[in-house]
């Protein structure tokens, strides 16, 4: 089943481009994407907004019972994060999840605990394509 509240965030214009490029085409606009939270230099998706989609799906997820596995992007398992950490937005520019790798919540009393972030066997993890 495909989870819409766990899609990546709507990068408009600069889909498909990594963030170097984007930089190298417009600095200015990159880093005001990256600076303030609620800019859409991109025509996309708010930081704000992509930050709250995945808090709304965690939040759901704490009403349920049993385990939750759920396959997804990178920048949704930042979020994920940080939001489970309470820590300020901006920190979602400081993870960086390597592929094929899992990251664990666990949610207990209303509250979320990250058990691990990252864990990776793969051969190639941490490595720069």
């Amino acid at each position: 089943m495909t989870e819409p509240l766990l899609a990546e965030c709507d990068f408009g214009a600069w889909a498909g481009f990594t963030l170097a490029e984007v930089h190298a085409e417009d600095a200015t606009a990159a880093a005001a994407w990256m600076t303030d939270p609620d800019a859409t230099p991109h025509g996309g998706e708010t930081l704000t907004a992509f930050a709250a989609r995945v808090a709304g799906w965690l939040a759901a997820q704490l009403e349920t019972e049993g385990t939750t596995i759920a396959y997804t992007h990178g920048g949704v398992i930042a979020a994920a994060v940080v939001h489970a950490l309470d820590a300020p937005l901006a920190a979602v520019w400081k993870l960086r999840p390597a592929p094929l790798s899992l990251t664990e919540l666990e949610g207990e009393d209303g509250h979320w605990t990250v058990r691990r972030v990252g864990a990776s066997d793969h051969p190639h993890d941490g490595w720069a394509a």
